[in-house]
């Protein structure tokens, strides 16, 4: 059954207006669940409705169907479009999705129904709805929700406050903060020079011409050497890191170390100047948490994990590089993870990536030690992350390891370079494919299906470089030097003073 199947069942029904609900809950931007009543969640979106009724949610257009037992109905589709909506253009936006839900009743002109928010009375004979539109502008585009409602004439007063409180404990988890935001190259200007590490020269690796650029191989014991390296940009937006040379190696708690007084916590020497901290092991993502909680935490504040997951076929393609160049080790043991998460610096919203890989070492009697192999993210505002990735995943491909100084600090053969390097492509396209990565990927499809809800495509003024947002139906558009835009379905300029607009994708 598809959304729209269900609201024509609402036959000869009276709907009841509930749009000073829905300009509420948007403002309110909170949840209020019903007790008793179950909450629908998949990610995007969360809302309660009462038992026995229907949901069912169209995923490709974002469209929310909620039906009652008797026929009562209500449709909520919430989208986020570019720029701000002028009331005569929210009138259309409305006109139009009313007649695509329910093209054969007859609508009225749209009418005002509090700030920022419209109705619009269709009927059909006996059949009538009601559909409403309300829209919150922001510095970053305008989120807008559609409303329409229905309920037979005996179930008005009860499907009314069934109404009014399914609206009320809506909420919007997974929108993204723009249509655009995200993606996946680095601005045009960005070029690279090559980055030496300045203390031993253990390694080198590319980094953006003008960032800043610290760090470097950290020797805390001769078998006890860290590298770092951050890199941020010039306007101090974006932060990339390579590694933490604060983070020590990790002893596994054993029966035998809380005798001695090595409780979880305490520092542990096991010779050799190396110094451990006693701490149970986690594996990649869950070490991923723990850093963003306890480290980003104290730079952005009130960080929030919003995608955590394993990542067993990172694992494996890392043991397979380690296997070809004869360095595996039975004994140990690596977990790959990864996390995206959200802070706030100051008034400004953040977003950030973390990539994590643990070893761990096995030893006698349940003991052992471990350590954060691989870790590498960035914390950027939400329509850089794209940039930021992009420049992270650079970087980490293109690390390369000295092989003078492998040999000097481990004996082993020259292809431990080779390891690092194949290892660090791979940690790239992890990276690349990571979680902000896939969701520029649906904020393209979001631009795509903003653009068809509200008969619209984009172009760009080859002159200015400036994109525009241009009413659908014409095969070539085209604009003149006082801004005047015109569409044609035959390649012929409407006159000499227009230039031609390229069409976006």
């Amino acid at each position: 059954m598809t959304p729209t199947r269900g609201i024509q069942k609402v036959g000869g029904s009276i709907v009841i207006c509930v749009l000073f609900v829905l300009t509420l809950g948007i403002r309110a931007g909170a949840a209020q669940p019903v007790t008793g009543w179950p909450t629908f969640r998949d990610g995007q979106i969360e809302v309660s409705h009462p038992p026995g009724w229907r949901l069912q949610r169209d995923a490709p257009t974002g469209r929310l169907l909620i039906q009652g037992p008797q026929n009562e109905g209500l449709v909520i589709w919430p989208f986020f479009v570019d720029g701000t909506l002028t009331s005569v253009t929210a009138a259309q936006v409305l006109m139009r999705m009313a007649q695509g839900q329910l093209p054969r009743l007859t609508w009225g002109p749209a009418q005002p129904a509090g700030q920022n928010a419209l109705r619009s009375d269709g009927r059909s004979g006996a059949e009538a709805a009601t559909a409403s539109l309300a829209w919150t502008p922001s510095k970053r585009g305008t989120a807008v929700h559609f409303v329409m409602a229905g309920a037979p004439p005996g179930r008005r007063r009860e499907s009314e406050e069934s109404f009014t409180k399914i609206l009320a404990s809506l909420r919007l988890t997974g929108r993204r903060e723009t249509p655009s935001s995200g993606g996946s190259a680095p601005p045009p200007d960005v070029s690279y020079v090559q980055f030496r590490d300045p203390n031993e020269g253990a390694f080198s690796l590319e980094v953006p011409r003008g960032w800043r650029v610290s760090g470097g191989l950290v020797r805390k014991a001769p078998v006890d050497v860290r590298s770092s390296v951050v890199a941020t940009s010039p306007d101090n937006r974006m932060a990339l890191r390579l590694g933490d040379a604060n983070l020590p190696p990790f002893a596994l708690p054993t029966p035998q170390l809380t005798q001695l007084g090595f409780r979880e916590g305490s520092a542990y020497s096991p010779g050799y100047g190396v110094n451990m901290i006693v701490m149970p092991y986690l594996s990649g993502e869950q070490f991923a948490r723990y850093y963003i909680v306890s480290r980003v935490g104290q730079v952005c504040a009130g960080p929030q994990i919003v995608s955590m997951q394993a990542l067993p076929q990172t694992v494996q393609a890392m043991n397979a590089i380690m296997a070809r160049y004869g360095s595996a080790v039975l004994s140990q043991r690596l977990h790959a993870g990864d996390a995206a998460f959200r802070c706030q610096q100051g008034q400004a919203p953040m977003v950030g990536y973390l990539f994590v890989a643990t070893l761990l070492t096995a030893g006698a009697n349940g003991g052992g030690n471990w350590s954060v192999d691989q870790l590498q993210g960035y914390l950027s505002p939400p329509e850089l992350a794209g940039s930021a990735q992009a420049v992270l995943a650079h970087m980490v491909g293109s690390v390369r390891l000295n092989p003078e100084w492998a040999r000097m600090q481990q004996n082993i053969a020259a292809n431990t370079s080779r390891i690092v390097a194949d290892t660090g492509a791979h940690i790239s396209k992890v990276i690349s494919d990571s979680y902000w990565s896939r969701q520029a990927s649906q904020d393209e499809m979001s631009r795509r299906r903003s653009n068809a809800t509200l008969g619209v495509e984009d172009v760009r003024d080859p002159a200015t470089g400036r994109e525009i947002k241009v009413e659908s139906g014409s095969s070539y558009y085209w604009m003149d030097h006082r801004g005047n835009i015109a569409g044609t379905d035959i390649y012929n300029r409407p006159s000499v003073d227009f230039r031609e607009l390229v069409r976006l994708p």
